[in-house]
């Protein structure tokens, strides 16, 4: 696997960045779209295992052994995957939206699922986020 000069000063950092942190899914996806650049910039084609030797380069001792036991390129890469992305909470993000107060240029509806439903869904999912808000409430009170 050969890179030009260029594409070496692209090489992207090692991952670092425990799963758990408060932003490793969107630094993950960062570090991803870096690392699969620079992997595309190769002068020739990289063969699966080259793929995976770089990928080894690429991470910290410490997140190594996420991948450690996967025996190709495309199962280390879902690894990661699995391991960084984690899956939004709507139930959480429409309790921020109906108890915080948006900021210019927020958008705190963004991850509450919003989608066409019947008026029957609508008065549960409001009976819903009524008890989720009060929830808070009634903690203080005790």
């Amino acid at each position: 696997l050969s890179f030009s000069e260029t594409d070496l000063r692209i090489k992207p950092d090692r991952l670092q960045l425990h799963p758990q942190a408060d932003n490793a899914t969107s630094a993950f996806a960062h570090w991803l779209a870096c690392f699969e650049a620079y992997i595309g910039s190769a002068t020739d084609q990289p063969s699966e295992a080259q793929k995976l030797q770089n990928l080894y380069t690429r991470l910290s001792s410490d997140i190594f052994p996420l991948i450690r036991d996967a025996p190709n390129y495309i199962e280390a890469m879902e690894l990661l995957k699995e391991n960084y992305t984690r899956s939004i909470n709507t139930l959480y993000a429409r309790h921020l939206l109906s108890t915080q107060h948006q900021l210019p240029g927020e958008s705190l509806a963004r991850n509450c699922n919003c989608q066409a439903v019947s008026a029957i869904q609508h008065s549960e999912f409001l009976i819903r986020d009524a008890f989720v808000t009060g929830i808070g409430y009634i903690r203080q009170r005790l």
